[in-house]
Parts: structure tokens; sequence; C-alpha cells
């Protein structure tokens, strides 16, 4: 028996356009970020679903509603899954940005585990938050299939910290929008990364 979680990026936002640090701004989708959620939707019809969750950032709900839609069910808000606070950084360009504070901006591009983003969260503290979500929706839901909707970043990190790896790994990780990604928890502990970044629904 296994726990089965789809863990999905947002359709593209507002904030993706600008090529912003969107962060914890909640940016609704685009019009090509909506028809990405609908394709997906289409793809995962099929699919047997037993619970929805999402960030309850716009873009993550509104992504995660179109695909509920479709099985007739609902989307839960989980407060842990929201995208890394980006605190001094949010609404800014990575060149804006690096003018505030290049030092954690040369750690965001080449050593993300030592990320500490101004008057916002380390990576570490948004590792912890999101691995908490991720193990709190494995004891409640056992041997069930649940859809998770969530953000580029913070899908890299759950990625990286369940196959062991640094967070050194990060980039590794892309994540690009409605990617879809299969995580399998089994009793014993195990975990299988079964799908990573798929986004074959959207050509």
């Amino acid at each position: 028996m296994k726990t089965r979680i789809y863990l999905i990026r947002h359709g593209e936002s507002k904030g993706n356009v600008l090529n912003i640090f969107q962060g914890w701004k909640d940016f609704d989708l685009t019009s090509n970020g909506i028809k990405q959620a609908e394709k997906l939707a289409e793809f995962m019809k099929n699919i047997d679903i037993d619970f929805f969750y999402s960030s309850s950032l716009k873009r993550a709900f509104h992504t995660a509603s179109i695909i509920a839609q479709k099985h007739g069910m609902s989307v839960i808000k989980k407060e842990e899954f929201k995208e890394l606070n980006c605190g001094k950084w949010h609404g800014l360009t990575r060149q804006q940005a690096e003018q505030i504070s290049p030092e954690q901006i040369y750690n965001f591009l080449y050593d993300p585990e030592n990320l500490s983003v101004p008057e916002g969260e380390t990576l570490l503290e948004l590792q912890k938050r999101a691995l908490k979500g991720i193990n709190d929706l494995k004891e409640k839901h056992p041997n069930k299939k649940i859809c998770l909707v969530a953000h580029g970043f913070i899908n890299k990190v759950i990625l990286c910290s369940l196959m062991g790896k640094s967070l050194k790994k990060l980039w590794d990780f892309p994540q690009h929008n409605t990617a879809v990604n299969i995580i399998d928890f089994f009793e014993d502990e195990s975990v299988e990364i079964v799908d990573i970044n798929n986004t074959k629904h959207l050509y």
C-alpha cells in the first residue's frame, strides 16, 4: 500500500510574466496560466484523486480549483505550502534584489543551502515547513491519492529533500508552470519519485 502525491506547480502568473520575486505576494494567473491549468485538468480528469490541496496563495488555489472541478471536488488550502517568504525581495527583479543584498542573491543562485532572504525566510525554514506539510498529508490520508498544487521553489525543496540530496542541488529540479511530479510514500517509510517536471499535457 502507498500514498501517492501529485505535486504540481501553479500555472503561469502575472508575477511570472514580470519575472519578479513573487513569494507571498498574491498574483492572479494570466490567461495563459488558466489555459495551462485547463489542459492539465483535462489530462488528469481520469486519474482517481481522493483529496485536493493547495497553497493558500491565489495562483496555486486557482490552478488546483480548475483541476478539482473536473472531479467535482473542492480544494483545501494549507499555509505550509506557500512559496518562500521573499521578504525585502517581494515584487523585485533579480537585478533589483541584487542591489539590496548581493551576497544573498549569490546564495540564491549558487549556494541555496545558505540562502537567507532579508526579512524573509531561510531555505532551511522553508524546508522545515514544507516537509511538515507533506508529513501531515501522509499521516492524515494513508494509502490515498492526493493532488497538491504549490510553487516552484517549495516544490524544488520538497523533491530535493525527499531524494536525500543537499539543498545545494536545488537547481537540479526544474519546475515549469503546471509541471507534475509524482511521489509515492510506502508503509516501510521508503519514498519513490515516479515523475519530475512532467509538462506533456501542454503539448
